[in-house]
């Protein structure tokens, strides 16, 4: 059973997750003709990016932040690309020894700058965080497997 806390928050991002596969099933999602059904997919993905938002948030703080944004730095977005080359950054990687901490966060908006900040206290709370160690050989994988497929 959920915490009490979780309960609202997670039952909103059921709800806003189920509102996205409803345009997957209805075509809508990938079929962007119209404006009305654009502004349903726009709708729905802006929904679960903010109950996805919430849902975190709500989480309890004892939990490392490299595992409660593990998502986010895998990610194949812009974000996560800038995520993953802090996290390599923070674990000594040679590849990203200069990284830029400063730009990072001026380019990032501000939930994931917010995430980067989180990251950067994590590692200097613990270096050793398990979850920290597990998120970097997930990092090297997912770097790997990229530039696999690009490479």
């Amino acid at each position: 059973m959920l915490q009490h806390h979780l309960q609202a928050p997670m039952m909103r991002l059921i709800t806003s997750s189920l509102g996205v596969l409803a345009r997957v099933n209805d075509g809508t999602l990938f079929n962007h003709l119209n404006t009305k059904d654009r502004d349903l997919v726009i709708d729905a993905l802006d929904k679960l990016e903010q109950d996805t938002e919430l849902a975190v948030k709500s989480l309890p703080k004892e939990i490392s932040p490299f595992m409660r944004y593990r998502m986010e730095v895998l990610s194949k977005t812009p974000a996560g690309i800038m995520l993953r080359s802090l996290v390599q950054h923070l674990s000594g990687d040679q590849d990203v020894k200069y990284f830029d901490i400063a730009r990072c966060l001026q380019e990032l908006n501000t939930h994931h700058a917010n995430i980067a900040l989180e990251l950067v206290q994590g590692f200097a709370i613990n270096p050793h965080d398990p979850t920290f160690l597990t998120l970097i050989d997930s990092v090297n994988d997912t770097v790997d497997s990229l530039e696999k497929n690009h490479g």
